[in-house]
């Protein structure tokens, strides 16, 4: 898990505590709990449990849509019995195991929201965060700046190379060069001011907020167009969609209005193609892929290792390894009994002409 990843999964949780005010109702909980349990003739109060239940309601639509990394975090604190009846039931029917169970999950809330947040500010890049803010501020300094997160990322089937991070970085900043000539753009090297590594690797780079954001939309059509021919080998697909991409219909409006010359077009078209294709090659994909509002696909399982097909003679040894000798023997005999029985038919058909 990077740590971006858990930077936002510290934000998740404790954006859902605070709006269903989770914290409040569990020491409510507490407290009506001991007073039951002092005297046990006292009842919980209707309308407290009402909150109560409410709150944990609410907590339960968030956690929903909570990320993978989210819920992991949330698994780690326990805060996963917040969603399950087994803790709502104990709310019902206070008594010494109960009160064990609401004291953990407000030390767990406690932990979560005040202190885990302030560990999670060291975890973080302090370019990034004062780039980030710059921003959001619209700070002189960062005036038209923007961000793109790059992801490769890392498993079994693609370990992360030397090859691939070429790949990507060059591919990105050749989109961002041909964005910025189409766009009409000043062209500059993209900044690194972040890197982050666990499950994956992403790279934060900085650059004019109006070609950076051309460059997402273009991956991001990019990966749309390798969906749509899935069921062709990633080769073809890379080629496919290096000539249908919908800036080159931008670029073909550009040199009709003699905005750059024939021989600058070509460079731009031949630019288009070779970034997308060192991007593609990488297998990476942009923050922006992992959300479903987004995409509508798993950016992960369309770098799954492509199946390879077998030659006729590779699945004759296989079928052959996969039998016994003596299913290998039998299989000889009725492969020859068919021979002769065609060869028989075929000559009786031959006298019949005859």
């Amino acid at each position: 898990m990077r740590r971006t990843e858990i930077a936002q999964g510290v934000e998740e949780i404790t954006r859902a505590i605070s709006h269903s005010n989770l914290i409040q109702a569990v020491r409510a909980a507490m407290t009506t709990s001991h007073r039951t349990m002092a005297d046990t003739t006292t009842r919980i109060p209707a309308d407290a449990m009402e909150a109560i239940l409410s709150s944990l309601q609410t907590y339960s639509v968030f956690a929903a849509n909570f990320s993978d990394a989210t819920k992991e975090i949330a698994e780690i604190f326990n805060l996963s019995a917040l969603t399950g009846t087994k803790f709502w039931q104990l709310l019902l029917s206070p008594d010494r195991d109960s009160m064990n169970a609401i004291y953990e999950i407000s030390e767990a809330l406690n932990l979560v929201t005040n202190h885990l947040p302030q560990v999670i500010e060291l975890l973080e890049s302090d370019t990034l965060a004062k780039t980030i803010k710059g921003i959001d501020s619209h700070h002189p300094k960062y005036a038209d700046r923007g961000i793109i997160r790059l992801i490769l990322i890392d498993n079994d089937e693609n370990p992360s190379s030397p090859r691939r991070l070429s790949d990507l970085l060059e591919g990105t900043q050749t989109l961002y060069n041909v964005c910025a000539l189409i766009n009409q753009e000043p062209t500059e090297e993209l900044r690194i001011i972040a890197c982050d590594s666990g499950s994956d690797q992403s790279f934060d780079l900085v650059g004019a907020a109006k070609v950076v954001d051309c460059v997402k939309e273009l991956i991001l059509s990019m990966w749309d167009r390798i969906v749509y021919f899935r069921e062709l080998q990633m080769s073809q697909r890379i080629k496919l969609v290096a000539e249908t991409l919908p800036l080159l219909e931008q670029l073909a409006k550009l040199e009709e209005r003699n905005g750059i010359s024939a021989e600058e077009a070509t460079r731009l078209r031949y630019g288009l193609a070779e970034g997308a294709g060192k991007f593609l090659a990488s297998k990476a994909i942009i923050a922006e892929m992992e959300k479903a509002e987004v995409t509508r696909f798993n950016p992960r399982q369309l770098i799954a290792p492509e199946q390879k097909l077998l030659s006729a003679h590779a699945h004759d040894s296989i079928e052959e390894n996969a039998l016994s000798e003596e299913e290998q023997a039998t299989l000889k005999h009725l492969q020859e009994r068919a021979i002769r029985q065609t060869g028989s038919k075929t000559e009786n058909e031959t006298d019949d002409r005859l």
